[in-house]
Parts: C-alpha cells; structure tokens; sequence
C-alpha cells in the first residue's frame, strides 16, 4: 500500500528522463530510437529546422531548450587530480601509487619537484 507508493515516487524522482511524454511537437537536429517512439506514441511528430522555419518563420509560440553544458565526459577531468577534496578523473588507467602519485609528485616524499626560488642580488 503506503510503502510501494512511496517507493514508486522515490524511483521516479531518483531516475533521469521523462517516460510519460505528452503530445508535443518536437524540432532537434537528431532523435533517438527510443525518444522518436515515445513521441509519436503520445501523438506528437519530430519535425527538424527547416521544417520548423517553413511553420514558425519568427519562432511563434515555440520554446528552445538547451541540454547542460557540462554534461560531457571531458568535464569530469577539469581539476587537478590527487589533490585533496579534488574529484577530477586523471587520464590514466587507475589512481594508485605508481601513476599520477608518484615520488616526486607527492608531497610526504623527500625526492620533491623543488621550486626554484632566486633570492635577489
């Protein structure tokens, strides 16, 4: 009763992407299978650019939405990786000891990368 539908709007609110479609017109440059399925299902069509300039020249009653930006896989390896409280993804095959937290590279070990310090004249 109480529980399973409490756990049905948990799961729903958990996952991404809309699974009831309702009847819309939709333009985009490309469609997948499955959201082109769901569109038509609903009675809506996906129309692309041209057809949407031939209907709504001036974009009348239109609305343009725009995907994250951030979404890509590149951006999760924006940062340094290895620092502390970072959580970006190194390029390399695993985070260990031996790959991007060599000696040299960490800061407990004594064979440090030393910064040149030029104490003046």
């Amino acid at each position: 009763g109480i529980n399973a539908e409490y756990g049905k709007q948990w799961y729903q609110r958990r996952v991404r992407g809309i699974f009831e479609v309702p009847k819309l017109k939709v333009c985009a440059l490309r469609f997948t299978e499955g959201a082109r399925t769901r569109i038509m299902k609903a009675g809506g069509s996906c129309i692309t650019f041209e057809q949407l300039a031939v209907e709504a020249p001036l974009g009348q009653n239109t609305v343009v939405l725009q995907g994250s930006r951030t979404a890509r896989e590149t951006n999760r390896h924006f940062g340094a990786p290895g620092l502390p409280n970072s959580h970006a993804k190194p390029f390399v095959r695993e985070k260990s000891r031996n790959h991007e937290m060599a000696r040299g590279r960490r800061k407990t070990c004594g064979n440090k990368k030393k910064a040149k310090c030029h104490s003046p004249p």
